[in-house]
């Protein structure tokens, strides 16, 4: 398989960048809460931290009264919350 200059470059920043956010705290999202818990989320794609949590097998990001469908990829507390486990 070939792969272009570019795209082979671009694997690496994402890697490096998904390292570098796993060291900084950050969790794989197979790991968040599914209890409806309220936590935040990064998304590729996007460049926001968004308010996400689980429902009816999903995640959800609330925006405005409403929610939409998220795939997020990691995922963390929000500051001064503390896990229920």
């Amino acid at each position: 398989m070939t792969v272009s200059d570019k795209t082979q470059a671009a694997i690496q920043a994402l890697y490096e960048a998904h390292r570098a956010l796993l060291a900084d705290g950050w969790r794989e999202i197979n790991y968040a809460p599914k209890d409806g818990t309220v936590f935040e989320a990064i998304e590729p794609g996007s460049t926001g931290i968004h308010d996400t949590f689980w429902m009816d097998c999903s995640f959800w990001v609330p925006e405005a009264g409403d929610a939409y469908p998220s795939r997020p990829i990691l995922w963390r507390l929000k500051p001064g919350q503390v896990q229920q486990l």
